[in-house]
């Protein structure tokens, strides 16, 4: 998956060569022994580009189902506002 995932950041970093980018790797909010390894693209004229794999840990498997995931997220700048500045307000 993370193969794939760096196939994807290479694509987007084509179409968007003045995109803002940050990468950052981190244990899940959810379980401290899950990670989540994103990289997050922002487009001059706003919105974002999300790039996710999520690494649950066994026990999350085992006991909800959970499986790995890779996903893609594509946001407007309106949308990016609303999660800022309300949704968890």
């Amino acid at each position: 998956m993370q193969k794939k995932k760096s196939d994807i950041v290479a694509e987007i970093k084509e179409l968007f060569k003045n995109a803002y980018t940050y990468d950052e790797e981190e244990p899940h909010a959810y379980d401290e022994f899950s990670f989540v390894d994103e990289t997050v693209f922002y487009p001059d004229y706003g919105g974002y580009i999300r790039i996710s794999c999520t690494d649950w840990s066994e026990q999350m498997y085992t006991e909800n189902g959970w499986v790995d995931k890779l996903s893609v997220t594509i946001g407007s700048e309106k949308f990016k506002n609303f999660l800022i500045n309300e949704a968890y307000k």
